[in-house]
């Protein structure tokens, strides 16, 4: 109110003062150099002879406005609308249309062809990782490749459990070092179009610096692998030792089936949505059983009507290392109801 009071002041100086000026006046020269204003003002100075109607008034207004202070039109004037804004690259979305990103990872496949079919057949780039050295590794790697998903080696590592073996071609605490790095060649070969690579189990393993450093030693001398910690006990450093040794790298937040019926994968998706809203990114980890692909079937082709969106991996481990956390926010490590981890 007191900035419309104080236009009108200067509207009813306007009045007196315009009339002997011209564009062209040498005593103005700013009115020269603006024709435009010069014959708004001009124009709001014949009409001030006619009756002033309720329009006239308000043309006067807005001419003032714009002669004397062009960034508060709006700011003093809501007849003329709200400011603009800032000015938005075509294609770039604006904060409250980014949506929330989700990957999903499928683990333990290779062992059976059925089951690791419906897992390449699922809708968007589900990440499919994949047992070494198991009978339908090589194909079912293809057919994930094939359609456009990334191809994850799931590298057996040693459980807590030290009477287990998590697999062929697992790295265990007498692993020396030389071995380590023929072990994940050999794994890496029997798995063709391999982009990333988590941990199977690995409890036990992956809680001791010195074998996960020379794991992620190997990884960066390759450069074109990341490092997912399927994080299966609170005290490993696996991560740690991927961001030390420049390895992109990502942590699991929430397993979705370490129970495997349908009222828990339901729930712990739930968990990955909220974790996701928090965060803005989150990561699953689930397995092929029939309850949780009969569950992934159905909803994840409708993930973006509720405002998330389904994304590779290397998405979400792309964007964590754009924004540089501290510590990566994390789940708690869960136990399968069917593996020793």
């Amino acid at each position: 109110m007191i900035r419309l009071a104080k236009i009108h002041l200067i509207v009813f100086a306007l009045a007196f003062l315009l009339p002997g000026m011209s564009a062209g006046n040498e005593k103005y020269p700013l009115l020269a150099e603006t024709p435009v204003v010069a014959t708004s003002v001009k124009a709001q100075q014949e009409k001030a002879t006619a009756p002033a109607s309720g329009n006239t008034i308000n043309e006067i207004k807005v001419a003032a406005v714009r002669l004397i202070a062009p960034e508060a039109q709006v700011a003093s004037n809501p007849e003329l609308g709200a400011a603009p804004e800032e000015p938005v690259e075509p294609g770039e979305p604006t904060v409250s249309e980014l949506p929330v990103l989700i990957a999903v990872i499928i683990d333990d496949l290779g062992n059976q062809r059925g089951a690791g079919e419906r897992t390449v057949e699922l809708e968007g780039p589900v990440a499919c990782a994949i047992m070494p050295h198991t009978r339908h590794a090589t194909y079912l790697a293809q057919r994930a490749f094939a359609v456009g998903k990334e191809v994850m080696l799931h590298l057996p590592m040693q459980p807590m459990q030290m009477q287990r073996i998590a697999g062929p071609g697992e790295i265990s605490l007498d692993t020396k070092r030389r071995q380590l790095k023929h072990i994940l060649q050999t794994d890496l070969d029997s798995v063709p179009h391999v982009v990333g690579v988590n941990n199977h189990m690995g409890s036990l393993i992956t809680r001791h610096p010195g074998h996960m450093r020379w794991l992620m030693e190997e990884l960066s001398r390759r450069g074109d692998l990341f490092f997912v910690d399927s994080y299966t006990t609170p005290s490993s450093v696996a991560y740690d030792m991927a961001v030390e040794k420049g390895v992109p790298a990502a942590r699991r937040h929430v397993f979705l089936d370490n129970e495997p019926t349908a009222e828990h994968v339901s729930r712990q998706f739930e968990r990955l949505k909220h974790q996701a809203d928090i965060n803005g990114y989150a990561i699953a980890i689930g397995h092929p059983y029939h309850v949780t692909l009969d569950f992934l079937e159905k909803t994840l082709p409708g993930l973006s009507e509720h405002g998330y969106k389904l994304v590779s991996v290397e998405t979400i481990i792309k964007l964590q290392n754009d924004q540089q956390p501290e510590d990566p926010a994390v789940g708690e490590p869960l136990q399968t109801a069917n593996a020793i981890l």
